[in-house]
């Protein structure tokens, strides 16, 4: 047997225990979330002085508002309850509270936080509302805290947040260390034959769409579309990897890259094409090693697999590899690539339409994409302030 085979042998070997290994991660996840929202729960002890972040005295301090999307929550009234008893212990008023929508996940409730002059504006959902709710708040200068109840909750992720305990995340959303944090934003040129329509959009600015971790079109987006929401209910995270299971004999895409202001390009053949504010993914896979959260780029990858299955778990194999520091260039018997980048700036335009996805959002088929990074967008708060 070759040595390439072995290689992926044991990097489907590798993705297999990265399976058990979520499934397990999954359930322990549930049932903390589960257990920190019954309306019974015992009153837990206090926050003490030492968990708050050094503030200003202030003689009316302003009160916390709560952007909530009321799909992830089966007791609303007790997390409530929750969170009023913890912004009374830190001394802040009670909190402000408003509900998403169908219609709109969370900006324009943002907006209107905004204008009541909160103290900090906490995004509670998954991570469409996490993404809406940064975005509104661009530039505003107020800070923002996360209290992740999605599927991917790949921002929470990337702070190290404590997903799965709700309380906690309140507590550092209130208390925790502030730090800036960039925004994404993404864009499509409307697919339409007629050219009155074109020639209209050209007129108009281009709708963008924020993101805080990543975007991307190709298989990225495919898999996307193929989580359900009544995957992703049953499975959680996981069923990201199912839905991926099904497009992993999809056509590549064939594009060109057109990077940063100076307009650096080049054509490109890959299965995805991803752009990333950060770089964690779900089950504490690392894809973009150097990618921060408030370096002011946007990092790009370029991947593809060959080889069928195998191409896919070493690709995996890699994913994991990097998590603990090894390098892909450092490693051999590569099938496939995942090829780096770095720009401020990227336009894609891609051979033909392909579907594109914001933060596990999907926002259509587009030949050609534009990103951009807004640097120290928004002020985010954590339980620490390295991330």
């Amino acid at each position: 047997m070759n040595p390439e085979l072995w290689i992926s042998l044991a990097g489907l070997f590798l993705a297999l225990a990265a399976l058990v290994f979520g499934i397990h991660a999954l359930r322990q996840s549930l049932r903390r979330e589960v257990a920190s929202l019954v309306e019974d729960e015992p009153s837990p002890a206090p926050v003490t002085q030492e968990l708050n972040a050094p503030v200003d005295a202030e003689p009316s301090p302003r009160p916390p508002a709560v952007v909530l999307n009321p799909a992830r929550i089966a007791n609303i009234a007790g997390f409530q309850a929750v969170v009023t008893r913890i912004a009374a212990e830190v001394d802040l008023p009670e909190p402000l509270w408003f509900t998403t929508t169908v219609e709109d996940p969370g900006a324009g409730q943002a907006k209107e936080a905004l204008a009541a002059n909160p103290s900090v504006v906490i995004a509670v959902g998954g991570d469409g509302t996490v993404r809406a709710v940064a975005g509104a708040m661009a530039g505003s200068g107020v800070p923002m805290g996360v209290v992740p109840l999605g599927t991917g909750n790949l921002l929470a992720r990337n702070l190290d947040l404590p997903i799965g305990n709700p309380r906690d995340c309140v507590i550092a959303a209130l208390t925790g260390q502030e730090r800036p944090m960039d925004v994404g934003w993404l864009s499509t040129e409307p697919e339409s034959p007629d050219p009155d329509k074109l020639a209209k959009a050209d007129d108009e600015p281009p709708v963008e769409h924020p993101f805080v971790v990543i975007g991307g079109l190709g298989f990225d987006a495919a898999m996307v579309e193929g989580a359900g929401d009544d995957l992703k209910k049953r499975l959680g995270w996981f069923a990201y990897f199912v839905a991926g299971v099904r497009h992993l004999r999809s056509p590549r895409l064939r594009a060109t890259l057109e990077l940063g202001s100076a307009g650096e390009h080049g054509p490109v053949e890959a299965r995805t094409v991803l752009v990333a504010n950060c770089g964690k993914l779900p089950g504490g896979f690392l894809l973009f090693p150097d990618a921060r959260i408030d370096d002011g780029w946007l990092d790009i990858g370029v991947i593809d697999t060959r080889s069928g299955l195998f191409g896919w778990a070493d690709l995996l194999r890699r994913v994991i590899l990097q998590g603990i520091g090894l390098r892909q260039d450092s490693l051999p018997f590569q099938i496939g690539s995942i090829e780096f980048r770095r720009a401020r700036t990227i336009t894609v335009r891609a051979d033909k339409p392909e579907a594109v996805q914001v933060d596990g959002d999907l926002l259509g088929d587009a030949r050609v994409v534009r990103a951009r990074i807004q640097p120290d967008a928004v002020i985010i708060r954590s339980p620490s302030a390295t991330f």
